[in-house]
């Protein structure tokens, strides 16, 4: 076992060809196999979770290691640097442990705080290993955030000039009630409906006037709560052509 400058590993096999003076076998073929391991490695935490409710504090683990043999190679980083939104806690001391192969690891635990205000869907920021030679490495965080609030269906179906029709719509919370103060939208047919007493769960039923659809149009309707964290809802609207009877 080697170690490899980087942080990267890989396993190597290499031939080599040596002559001799036998006639029975003047040259012979010697294969050495190598399995080169990382000097520095960043290990996720096994198990920890990827996804984060919106406004909900979470975190993640990541274990610093460096390794070192006979004088070369690296101990673990001894600084850790936040971008942007990242707060990063301080470092746990430093655990080595010698292998068997006489390889030296060096190992630090490090809890990266992630933003509660983060924008829904994908998110990624990064954080800079650093040691005391001046080195840098850049690690990107990634995560998602999903909705404490979810409408279902996200997305309603309807054909043009069906004319006054009624959607029923669920407004979920997955840890909290709330109230639903308006749903407004210009396929509104009248006054749109609300729940005034606060509720983890609203059934609403929305009077829809579709023959202002318009194929190749996707208007929206909007849902205002008042949830802190989503105040407004985005719910989708999906036009379907009319049937070649109902043309004029």
């Amino acid at each position: 076992m080697f170690l490899k400058a980087g942080h990267v590993a890989d396993q190597k096999r290499v031939s080599f060809d040596i002559a001799t003076d036998s006639p029975a076998e003047p040259i012979r073929t010697l294969v050495v196999t190598a399995r080169f391991v990382p000097e520095r490695e960043i290990q996720d935490t096994p198990g920890q979770a990827t996804t984060v409710r919106l406004g909900q504090a979470a975190s993640r683990t990541y274990r610093l290691i460096g390794r070192r043999k006979a004088g070369e190679g690296r101990k673990a980083p001894t600084e850790v640097v936040a971008h942007e939104l990242l707060q990063v806690e301080p470092l746990t001391p430093a655990e080595e442990v010698e292998g068997s192969d006489g390889i030296i690891e060096s190992s630090r635990t490090v809890v990266v705080k992630l933003p509660t205000r983060a924008k829904l869907g994908p998110n990624r920021e990064s954080i800079t290993l650093r040691w005391p030679d001046g080195l840098a490495q850049i690690q990107d965080v990634r995560w998602t955030v999903e909705p404490t609030i979810r409408l279902l269906p996200p997305t309603l179906v309807l054909k043009a000039r069906e004319g006054i029709t009624e959607a029923r719509v669920e407004v979920r919370s997955e840890d909290r009630p709330f109230r639903v103060l308006q749903v407004s939208g210009s396929l509104l047919a009248g006054e749109g409906p609300t729940a005034p007493q606060a509720a983890p769960v609203h059934s609403l039923r929305i009077p829809l006037e579709t023959r202002r659809l318009m194929p190749g149009v996707s208007p929206e309707i909007e849902v205002v709560t008042d949830d802190p964290d989503q105040p407004r809802l985005k719910l989708g609207v999906l036009v379907l052509p009319p049937d070649k009877e109902e043309l004029p």
